[in-house]
């Protein structure tokens, strides 16, 4: 009888056992899917999110190259237009070229800050290429003022040339007709091959309200108070947000509603020292 008592405690003692065990292997079975499904889950937002990006950002050389192009055949027998017309487009053209390059490395992991010989003056002049036909056609004044005394620096010219057409394209997209931007670049040399770089970007437009300032820089957010004609993806300051924290940089945002914003981006830059 005592026998009978051992095996059946025994065998209710395995019972417990296989129980637990299958407890937790049923919840680590659970556990497993639902953390397969979330890098699923996370992947397919990621390739959203990076072809959001990209037709976000192309839709500027594309518009830009669409202009010169009607330039172009408008004075098609003017030889120094026409070829004035086809700089702009190649340089479009190459500045796409560069988008989709780096969209396909993000694509891969391989996304990382370029560190090459670049000009801080071609790249204000590229950005002014890009953004004059919008400027041209809301009637906007444009205020510049460049201070540089080393335009020739180490840094990733693809990302800034991104982040200030990013914030130039809001800029004007947020403007009245005949409103007034200005874009400031300013150094400040720290030892004999280090500088402060200030790019600087003001509008007089509607402004941000103070609670989309808690949130501009979240994907796929956009203020709707605000009716514009032109559409948006919800990703141009999330990608600037990005862009500047890669190149190692901070952005402060000084807006108010009905009187404009100011974007103030700084980066600390080596200048190019011939060997």
């Amino acid at each position: 009888m005592v026998c009978m008592v051992e095996v059946q405690k025994y065998s209710f003692s395995l019972l417990i056992i296989f129980l637990v065990v299958f407890i937790l292997l049923s919840l680590s079975l659970i556990v497993y899917l639902v953390f397969n499904k979330t890098k699923r889950k996370k992947n397919y937002i990621k390739n959203i999110d990076l072809f959001s990006r990209l037709t976000h950002d192309l839709r500027s050389p594309i518009t830009n190259i669409e202009g010169y192009t009607y330039l172009l055949k408008e004075n098609i027998n003017d030889i120094d237009k026409v070829k004035i017309y086809l700089t702009k487009i190649e340089s479009s053209t190459k500045y796409m070229n560069f988008l989709v390059n780096d969209i396909f490395e993000l694509t891969k992991g391989k996304n990382q800050v370029g560190n090459s010989r670049i000009n801080l003056k071609e790249i204000y002049n590229f950005c002014m290429d890009n953004i004059n036909c919008y400027l041209l056609s809301k009637k906007i004044k444009f205020v510049k003022d460049v201070q540089l005394t080393n335009p020739w620096v180490m840094g990733d010219g693809l990302h800034l040339t991104q982040v200030l057409i990013n914030i130039l394209m809001n800029a004007i997209k947020y403007t009245n007709e005949n409103g007034s931007i200005s874009f400031s670049i300013k150094e400040i040399e720290e030892s004999i091959n280090l500088s402060s770089y200030t790019f600087k970007i003001k509008d007089n437009g509607c402004g941000m309200s103070k609670e989309f300032q808690k949130k501009m820089f979240i994907p796929f957010m956009e203020e709707h108070r605000v009716k514009t004609d032109v559409p948006s993806s919800g990703l141009g300051l999330y990608i600037v947000k990005q862009l500047i924290e890669q190149m190692q940089g901070e952005i402060v945002v000084e807006s108010e509603e009905n009187k404009g914003s100011c974007f103030t981006i700084r980066l600390m830059l080596h200048h190019f020292m011939n060997e």
